[in-house]
Parts: structure tokens; sequence; C-alpha cells
């Protein structure tokens, strides 16, 4: 079993930050033959490990991981009920935060077949403190989710340009470039933003990394009943910056 030199990001569940690291801000080789191969491993705790391939990597597994870090400075003492991670991919962001007890239960919204396959595998296999806390919805929209379910916490590193990038990302072949990075015209950010309130619990915060400005979304989010309450980066590290949103 190869094991991603990333897993070294499970030693960070103590990582400490503090309000003088987040300021103001506005603005590997690829799996080709068996894409349901999930052949690497990140651990988010000693006993609980993540499975994916590097078709389904495209950031959770580095910046994605100081998401815990953050909501621990953001809502201290907080214990979700219900976290959604949006656009989850192989779900190493919600993975980390049930490891570490942020929440309670955590859900996945993702479409791309092999990663919720790979989300699979890791329920399977993850500790049993957690049986039973874990669910998928298999969806390109917020508009199949359950009426009645409410996230009190939703988290994303979700596509983040609205175009092909030319060769920015190296030699990652075309077509995974534009499924991991490329949110075509901003439709799947549309749809979020159109209908997560419907979803969102009436204290319920969504805590995005995003990359583009704010002005590509403003509107969009203003016509979604939603409210932005804090945008920061972590210093030195501007890339991606973080947009938290609440019911307006």
């Amino acid at each position: 079993m190869l094991r991603s030199p990333n897993s070294i990001l499970r030693y960070n569940k103590d990582q400490v930050l503090t309000f003088e690291d987040i300021v103001d801000f506005f603005a590997t080789p690829i799996v080709k033959n068996d894409a349901n191969n999930f052949d690497l491993e990140i651990f988010v705790a000693n006993d609980f490990k993540v499975f994916y391939n590097n078709n389904l990597e495209g950031g959770g597994n580095k910046f994605g991981q100081l998401y815990p870090s953050i909501i621990k400075l953001l809502y201290p003492d907080r214990i979700f009920n219900d976290c959604l991670e949006w656009c989850s991919g192989h779900g190493v962001i919600g993975f980390r935060l049930l490891a570490d007890e942020i929440c309670k239960n955590l859900h996945f919204l993702e479409m791309y077949q092999p990663a919720v396959n790979a989300c699979k595998k890791t329920i399977a296999n993850m500790p049993i403190r957690f049986a039973n806390r874990v669910s998928i919805y298999e969806t390109s929209t917020l508009t199949s989710l359950p009426s009645n379910i409410r996230f009190d916490l939703i988290v994303s590193n979700p596509p983040h340009f609205p175009g092909l990038l030319g060769n920015q990302l190296g030699d990652i072949p075309q077509n995974h470039r534009r499924r991991i990075t490329v949110d075509h015209e901003w439709k799947t950010h549309k749809d979020f933003f159109a209908n997560v309130a419907n979803n969102l619990a009436e204290d319920g915060v969504i805590l995005l990394q995003e990359i583009y400005h704010i002005d590509e979304f403003a509107e969009m989010i203003d016509h979604g009943r939603l409210k932005i309450t804090k945008m920061f980066n972590i210093k030195n590290n501007p890339l991606p910056w973080y947009l938290e949103l609440t019911h307006k």
C-alpha cells in the first residue's frame, strides 16, 4: 500500500492559530487505468485513514487540512451536529473534522462516482466509534437534498475556476484538470448559493475556501438570502482565502 507523503498532516491536529494569523482578503502521477483503484491513503487520526488516488486530490490533503485549526479559532468549544462537505471529492476535509470531533455527524455531497466510491471505502474501514455517523448524497445539485436535513456547518474546497487554465497546473491531463478545477461559468457555485439556505440551520455557518475575487460571487450570495460575515486568509498564505456566510 502506497502512502501519500501528505499523510504527515495527521500530526497537525493540535496546531493552534491566533487572530494574528488571519488577515482581511478580498481577492503527481495520474491514475489512468483504474479510477476505482484507491491505492493512496492519508491519516486524519492515528487509526483513521482516508483512501484516494491522484485523480481525486485537488488540495484537500494539503490546505484543506487547515480547516480544523481555523474552525477551532473561529468557533471555540463549538461542536457541530451536522457538517456537510460540498463538492467533497474523497472527503478528506470532512473526515478530518469528524476525526477531530468537530462534528457529530458528517455528510458528503459529490457527483463523481470514483470519489463517492473512495468515500465508501473509507467509511467501510474507519474506526468503529464513527459507525453510522457518515452519509453520502450522490448528486450534483443541492436541490436533491432531503427537505428536512439542516446543516450547522458547511465546508468546501470546490472547483475554483470558471474556465480552463492553460498549463498552470503543469502536466495534469486536461480531463483531470477540468474536473478538479473548473466550475464552468460558475454553474456549481450558482446552484449552491441559490439553494443552500434551504438546508442551513438557523445558527449554521458556511466556510468556503475560494480563489477568485468576492466580486464573482457577491450577487449570487445576496440572491441566495445569505450574508457575508467574514473574508480572510492565513497570513503569508494568500490563497485560498476563506468566505464565511450565514443566513441574512
